[in-house]
């Protein structure tokens, strides 16, 4: 207790526990009583709380006194009074196992627990009962078509007698995330946010919403919106932050995640189609198969132009305007494609806006932050002191130009249901389209600009500048590559730690090698020629979903123990060992094997192949494993043309060679050359040559 109180002020009196009635249990036959059938066992639970006040300065809660008492009439014995036990209940927690120590770890030893002990501060702490509603909240992982939008409601409720100052939410999607607040005319605005250097998006609730969370039971609602990412991603998490502070100074938090994976729905690929007149489009494709067991329409609601310039010089802002070829509805059902004519131009009219409606004007659309002015103003002061760029020199003022295409699609599932959904896609700029392509796989980390915009009116002007998010939306609208082993596309996807430590786990998955050789076995004379020349190819296929460029090795026989890369692991029965491929075949129970060269190495970019020409020199019939001789480890080659440093070792499926001896067999000698040798045999390696899939069968006759 503090100094001048007693122990009489510690708790705040907040009711009595009302009696609790519990079902009859099995009671022992008494003389005198019949036999009686009782309810089966039963649970109750009860909650019990303590509210102490500022007068205690800590306390601990070791067990729980209760009384227990049988009511009148059959639980009582006759000539007794009612039954009444007196209960004490102790309470003892434990903390986490503690294994460090040897005695630790032979002793059952548990670590220390305050879960029962309080310290009491002086002054009350802010509390709001925070509950999220929608389809983003009922699971803490999402999949998702790209680009598509989300909202969901966020309700607070003061729990507390403080009156709640203020309310901040953060995200570190600061694209992809916005908090939206009533208005005075019964519509949502945006938050008012900035964003740090970090790149997270802080947003600041209004003050007089704040204000209905004053008294204890006040209540407020606001509506925070999340899309997708218009890339294919896998497990990408969104963190927010509810941080509020109390009038007392005290604050409090409430933390929200969620994981999005995404798949194709919409490719939307921006052209220039005739640059004197400022005639653009968007190429519009619905990436569902009309074969699949999902039905796709999609419908284009509305087509926006953003024109953002640096805070400097905010006055000198031009709005874009935006003027339809034709007017009508854009809808594009499975496999189907269609094209959006507009012209780009400076708006002097009211003929031309900056946001075209292709069908009606739909009010309660989610609305995201542009954050483009937080990146052009950061930029900004991380160029102080350093040397003047292009730009600068000649006074323009930097300016960023974008495209949205709001749509709205029905999902008809094979069940029978049918979703309605919304999302809005990215567009980039068309003239920008050249100057991106220009460094379309290394990250924009460093302020990109260009000055002829396609647009007379702001050359001379504006220094337009390129951000990752028009990179990575570039990367998103080209055509897939094909796995040419399962025919499956390929689409790019955003580059995650999570991702890139899985695809280096397991690079034979996204890396596919494979040996060629002849399916029939080979007839050798070996008393005529003492070696058997086989040739061999092995095809490797560079399939990265990150769409990194590939440096591989190829080593062969004796140069197997030269390879930097750790042996892969292999399961014998439930035991994982190590397989012991860099031990060339002469420690193997096949014979001696050779090759006409020991080690080679080339680069491979994305969804490419190459074929390496080997020959193998036998000296004696055996059906041989080529993937004991044949080995192979790779390095990735990051987007920023640097090399990782890590290499992976290549699994290579057993392909077995039968080489017969023709010398009981054949009457007269012919030629004692395999005729796998008619197959011409190069050292050069052929891009983009993909020999038939056959890997020999053992066959021993």
């Amino acid at each position: 207790m503090r100094e001048g109180f007693l122990e009489t002020d510690a708790f705040i009196e907040h009711g009595t526990i009302p009696e609790l009635v519990l079902p009859r249990t099995e009671l022992p036959l008494m003389p005198g009583m019949t036999l009686q059938t009782y309810p089966e066992h039963s649970e109750t639970l009860i909650e019990l709380h303590v509210i102490p006040t500022d007068k205690l300065l800590h306390f601990s809660i070791s067990s729980i006194l209760f009384d227990f008492c049988g009511s009148t009439g059959a639980t009582t014995i006759p000539g007794h009074l009612p039954l009444e036990v007196k209960g004490h209940l102790p309470l003892e927690v434990k903390g986490r196992r503690l294994y460090k120590t040897k005695e630790q770890r032979m002793k059952k030893t548990y670590g220390t627990d305050n879960r029962l002990n309080v310290t009491v501060s002086e002054k009350k702490w802010p509390l709001l009962n925070i509950e999220l509603s929608g389809q983003a909240a009922r699971s803490p992982e999402i999949h998702a078509y790209s680009s598509q939008m989300f909202q969901v409601l966020v309700n607070f409720e003061n729990a507390s007698d403080v009156s709640i100052s203020s309310i901040t939410v953060s995200t570190d999607q600061p694209e992809l995330v916005s908090i939206s607040e009533p208005s005075d005319d019964t519509k949502w605005s945006l938050c008012s946010s900035i964003m740090n250097t970090n790149g997270i998006l802080v947003h600041s609730i209004g003050k007089q919403n704040v204000n209905q969370l004053k008294e204890q039971g006040g209540k407020l609602t606001l509506r925070m919106a999340i899309k997708a990412p218009d890339e294919i991603v896998e497990n990408k998490l969104y963190r927010i932050l509810f941080f509020y502070i109390g009038e007392n100074g005290n604050v409090r938090e409430f933390r929200y995640s969620v994981k999005l994976t995404t798949q194709s729905l919409l490719r939307c690929v921006p052209k220039v189609l005739k640059e004197n007149y400022q005639l653009c489009s968007i190429d519009i494709k619905n990436l569902i198969p009309n074969r699949d067991a999902v039905l796709a329409k999609v419908e284009v609601i509305r087509l926006s132009a953003y024109m953002v310039t640096a805070k400097e010089k905010e006055n000198e802002t031009i709005p874009i305007g935006i003027e339809l070829v034709l007017k009508r509805n854009v809808v594009v059902e499975c496999d189907q494609s269609d094209t959006v004519p507009f012209f780009i131009n400076v708006s002097k009219t009211n003929n031309s806006s900056s946001t075209i409606w292709l069908t009606d004007v739909i009010q309660d659309i989610p609305s995201f932050n542009n954050i483009i002015p937080h990146y052009l103003s950061h930029n900004k002061e991380n160029q102080q002191g350093t040397t003047p760029t292009a730009f600068s020199q000649q006074n323009l003022t930097r300016a960023h130009l974008h495209f949205s295409l709001l749509w709205r699609a029905q999902i008809a599932n094979s069940d029978g249901t049918v979703a309605t959904l919304f999302g809005e896609t990215w567009i980039v700029n068309p003239f920008s389209i050249d100057k991106i392509q220009k460094f379309l796989n290394e990250p924009i980390e460093d302020e990109r600009c260009y000055f002829s915009t396609g647009i007379p009116e702001l050359n001379g002007r504006f220094a337009m500048v390129l951000l990752e998010h028009d990179r990575r939306s570039v990367l998103a609208s080209k055509l897939p590559s094909y796995n040419l082993e399962t025919k499956r596309a390929i689409h790019y996807r955003q580059t995650d730690f999570d991702n890139l430590k899985e695809i280096n786990k397991e690079v034979s998955k996204v890396i596919y090698g494979k040996i060629v050789v002849q399916k029939e076995p080979i007839m050798h004379d070996f008393r005529t020629k003492s070696e058997c020349r086989i040739p061999v190819n092995v095809e490797i296929t560079n399939a990265d979903p990150l769409q990194r460029s590939i440096k591989i090795w190829i080593y062969t026989c004796h140069e197997l123990t030269e390879m930097k890369s750790p042996p892969l692991k292999e399961k014998v029965g439930d035991i994982e060992s190590l397989e012991v491929s860099s031990i060339s075949s002469q420690n193997r129970s096949q014979p001696k094997l050779s090759c006409d060269r020991a080690c080679t190495h080339r680069t491979i970019e994305f969804s490419d192949s190459l074929n390496f020409s080997l020959t193998i020199k036998a000296y004696e019939p055996f059906c041989y494993n080529l993937a004991d001789v044949i080995g192979a480890e790779i390095q990735f080659i990051s987007n920023n043309n640097e090399t990782d440093k890590p290499f992976h070792r290549l699994e290579l499926q057993p392909t077995y060679i039968f080489i017969k001896s023709s010398a009981k067999l054949l009457s007269s000698r012919e030629s004692t050359i395999s005729p796998a040798m008619s197959m011409k045999s190069s050292d050069s390696i052929t891009p983009n040559r993909f020999l038939n899939n056959t890997t020999a069968k053992t066959r021993v006759s």
